[in-house]
């Protein structure tokens, strides 16, 4: 199981040290991900990825559910009107709806920031970087424990409780 831990830097070079630390730590560079102004310069720093910078995912499920229940009530609407098979057409207008419903909502949380980062979103105004770090369950308190002390412009700004399964 992993978490997923947060720091708030201001320079690259603090990242970059961020970075290094967590490499001597034995964290792959594919668990470290930088998110920060478009503007900002992250080097050569892994960026975060749209999954992490926007809401895609809880579009995804909104949208899923949302379409599923106009599916059903446009199968009750079908079967009523046009006598078509309750079964079938109803199963063919919750999938359908389900389907139409994600990928809608999955177009409109691509232009929605992550929800998740909500209360970060103010410092990576300013120009600062946020890191996020997945790491093992029980590495939590010695990551942070370790960039904090060897990098001491680098602020510990939590741990997510529970990380998701898709980056």
């Amino acid at each position: 199981m992993q978490r997923r831990l947060y720091f708030v830097v201001s320079k690259l070079s603090d990242a970059k040290s961020v970075f290094n630390q967590l490499l001597l730590a034995r964290i792959s560079d594919k668990q470290f991900h930088v998110l920060a102004r478009d503007d900002v310069d992250i080097g050569d720093l892994p960026a975060a990825t749209t999954l992490q910078r926007f809401d895609v995912i809880h579009s995804i499920i909104t949208g899923l559910g949302i379409g599923a229940v106009i599916g059903i009530f446009v199968g009750i609407i079908g079967h009523g009107v046009l006598s078509a098979p309750i079964g079938g057409a109803m199963l063919a207008t919750t999938l359908l709806g389900a389907v139409l419903g994600a990928w809608s909502s999955s177009m409109i949380g691509m232009m929605v920031p992550n929800r998740q980062l909500k209360e970060f979103y103010p410092a990576v105004e300013r120009g600062q970087m946020l890191i996020l770090v997945d790491v093992p369950l029980a590495k939590v308190r010695d990551i942070e424990r370790l960039i904090t002390q060897t990098v001491p412009d680098a602020r510990f700004a939590g741990v997510e409780p529970t990380l998701p399964s898709v980056p």
